[in-house]
């Protein structure tokens, strides 16, 4: 309505600054004001009786509505300002190449609509399917079609990369399932064979006996250890960490990892080096970092050689403490070096895994890293890898 109103307005200033007398002026206008809405009323009817009519059909309609206002218009006026016929069949005789040169050019600009929709409906058909082959784009002759199918061929890229991601996950949960049900499988085995041979009396004297304790206590104990690490993965993956846990200085977790695991490390003739002092008193979150802390320690010692030394040492730079352990497991491969805190991910077979846990240390070692905003590492170091981690520790 502001527009009709502008455009009346504007009409009725200049007829009068031509000397139109205020009563032609304004019988001029308001006949050709009728005729030109009729037309813009049979246009808009169409366009929205027509919902399923195409893109070009649509551009048709409003660029030969506008030319037929224009040319009803223009002939109103004339036939009301009582020409001459020589006049008026020159004027329809412009009109006419006009109107053929607009409804040429609104025909080409709607074919160029309608062509460039239906390349990006046949690439929006392809998302579901495969990723696009490029170059794609390069026929479009309209720049918003163009840019909108360059949009398309991103989102089919970022959905086939999707779906391999996907398909990695299915697969690493497969194998995730069958690697814990056979750690699970493999002590409850072994406890309920211990158990009969208890109870048929298999066992001779009570030294037999003790054994067959001993061996009854190892295996539970590989299995608290699984299942303790099976609910601190859920509880990383339910987003369950506290928000503002117990803090203590980084010596105290040092310590407390380093018991955790010494006898461990004894026992496979591994020695521990540690050397944090240079981070001085800085606090960081006690029983998460503990653990983390304690479960990059234990892999190490798995798979250091006999003999080897462990070096855990510290460092403080401007934003942030900086925890390494450096093994001497003989490296990892270079293709597993990405995937070696995924859960489950056990890569070479010849590393092996001397007894107890699933695979879940390295994994749930990162989520509490992560959930702490901090970040963690590997790298091949030497004779073997260094391990490290990054904690936020502001001033």
């Amino acid at each position: 309505m502001v527009v009709l109103a502008a455009g009346a307005t504007l009409a009725t200033t200049l007829s009068l600054d031509v000397g139109t007398p205020l009563a032609d002026a304004s019988v001029l206008l308001g006949s050709t004001a009728v005729f030109s809405i009729a037309v813009a009323v049979v246009s808009r009817w169409y366009l929205e009786h027509k919902g399923d009519a195409t893109l070009r059909n649509q551009v048709l309609a409003v660029s030969t509505s506008s030319i037929a206002t224009v040319v009803v218009g223009t002939l109103v006026a004339a036939r009301l300002m009582f020409i001459s016929v020589h006049d008026l069949n020159a004027l329809l005789a412009v009109t006419t190449i006009a109107v053929a040169v607009s409804v040429a050019s609104s025909f080409q600009l709607a074919t160029r609509f309608h062509t460039d929709a239906r390349s990006v409906g046949l690439i929006a058909e392809q998302l579901v399917t495969r990723p696009l082959a490029p170059p794609v784009r390069d026929g479009f002759g309209i720049k918003e079609m163009r840019d909108l199918a360059r949009r398309l061929e991103e989102l089919s890229a970022e959905l086939e990369h999707s779906r391999d991601r996907e398909r990695a996950l299915d697969v690493s949960r497969r194998e995730f399932v069958s690697w814990v049900s056979h750690d699970l499988r493999s002590p409850l085995a072994t406890i309920r064979a211990l158990a009969e041979a208890l109870e048929d009396g298999i066992a001779s004297d009570d030294d037999e006996r003790a054994g067959y304790h001993r061996s009854i206590l190892r295996e539970s104990e590989r299995l608290t250890v699984l299942v303790d690490d099976l609910f601190e993965l859920s509880r990383l993956h339910a987003g369950t960490i506290p928000k503002a846990p117990l803090a203590v200085p980084v010596q105290e977790i040092v310590d407390d990892a380093v018991t955790a695991i010494v006898h461990s490390a004894e026992s496979n003739g591994v020695r521990i080096d540690c050397d944090v002092a240079a981070i001085g008193t800085r606090l960081v979150p006690a029983t998460d970092m503990t653990r983390a802390l304690r479960n990059l320690l234990d892999n190490a010692v798995r798979h250091t050689r006999h003999g080897g030394v462990i070096r855990l040492e510290g460092h403080r730079d401007a934003t942030a403490i900086v925890l390494t352990v450096h093994d001497e497991c003989g490296g990892i491969p270079d293709s597993d070096l990405d995937r070696v805190f995924e859960t489950a991910f056990r890569g070479d077979v010849s590393r092996g895994r001397h007894g107890g846990g699933g695979g879940l240390g390295l994994a749930i070692a990162r989520g509490l890293v992560e959930s702490h905003a901090g970040q963690i590492d590997v790298q091949n170091h030497g004779q073997g890898c260094l391990f490290r981690i990054r904690l936020p520790a502001p001033e």
